[in-house]
């Protein structure tokens, strides 16, 4: 019973295979050069005000961008590691803020 499911199997396989080698994309996709594209120039903001550069992450600090709703894996779950869990009586320290 195995060599005949097994036989069955690579009859099988055989005959896909040399069954899609005859079949070809009546539409293929076309492939497009990127084009390279420089940054914007900043833009002077009257309404932001810059108090002081960011503290350092820890050397071990594990981050991710946070671009989609509920996080990068969309379940709210942070996988950040070695950030403050606490911040002190005053709160965070304020580096910058839009009027």
């Amino acid at each position: 019973m195995t060599r005949l499911i097994a036989s069955f199997a690579i009859i099988a396989s055989t005959s896909l295979n040399s069954v899609a080698q005859n079949i070809t994309d009546p539409n293929p996709p076309t492939v497009n050069e990127l084009k390279s594209l420089t940054s914007p120039d900043p833009i002077s903001q009257s309404e932001l005000t810059f108090h002081q550069a960011p503290k350092p992450l820890p050397k071990n600090a594990i981050t991710e961008d946070w671009m989609d709703f509920l996080g990068p894996t969309h379940n709210a779950i942070s996988r950040e590691t070695s950030l403050l869990s606490q911040f002190g009586e005053n709160g965070p320290n304020i580096v910058w803020e839009v009027k």
